[in-house]
């Protein structure tokens, strides 16, 4: 496992990385920014650089130690990565949660982006011609956390809900998914900054629009079928 070490910026040049080896990995945790009590820290593991659609599970992987969360705003880690000559499809463990929120929590939502705080930007609203693609979560495998049952996902966000529920107080998740890193395509940068947002959920997750007109197209359907009986 490689130990995150170096400096702090924005969604910019990472000139600290110029020394590293140029392995398309992320190589850092640049800080953790949002209502965090205590981290026990995170790592990486890239064995397989370039693996983008991997059979099975990727072999690089970023654990994230358990993470102490006392309000309900965002949490935001960012990630030092340098460019690979392509896409490298990462294993994500964020490990276990602790809710000191003082509410119980009905969902858990991981964005990817860049930024943080209030100059958070979400992979889809990334401008063009910054990345080979924009980074983005890869469901080659299904995404899993041991709290909640189902999952709602697009291209840079992941939402988990239902079947449980985590109280204040307990210590439970252990999210479970995989994202696409891609190369930053802007001449003369090698490295660039990485967010994982996470944001717990204290109410239940509102149902998709999609998840809305399924239930109409049943409804309507078991209209018609009753009145054909």
């Amino acid at each position: 496992m490689r130990s995150f070490a170096c400096g702090l910026a924005a969604l910019t040049v990472l000139p600290c990385l110029g020394a590293v080896s140029m392995a398309g990995v992320v190589v850092s945790l640049d800080g953790t920014y949002g209502p965090i009590g205590a981290h026990g820290g995170a790592s990486a593991d890239t064995p397989d650089p370039n693996n983008d659609n991997v059979t099975g599970e990727s072999p690089n992987t970023f654990v994230s130690e358990e993470i102490e969360i006392t309000a309900l705003d965002p949490i935001d880690l960012v990630l030092g990565v340098t460019n690979s000559g392509g896409i490298t499809e990462y294993f994500l463990d964020i490990g276990t949660v602790r809710n000191s929120t003082g509410v119980d929590w009905y969902g858990f939502r991981a964005t990817g982006g860049s930024g943080y705080g209030d100059d958070f930007v979400p992979g889809r609203d990334m401008p063009p011609g910054v990345f080979a693609s924009n980074p983005r979560w890869d469901y080659d495998i299904t995404p899993s956390t041991d709290v909640f049952d189902l999952t709602r996902t697009e291209e840079d966000t992941v939402e988990f809900y239902g079947g449980g529920v985590l109280h204040h107080g307990e210590t439970g998740l252990g999210l479970n998914f995989a994202g696409d890193i891609p190369d930053i395509i802007i001449p003369g940068v090698s490295g660039y900054q990485l967010t994982i947002r996470l944001e717990p959920l204290g109410t239940v997750p509102e149902p998709t629009t999609l998840t809305l007109l399924s239930v109409a197209a049943l409804a309507i359907g078991w209209q018609v079928h009753r009145r054909k009986r």
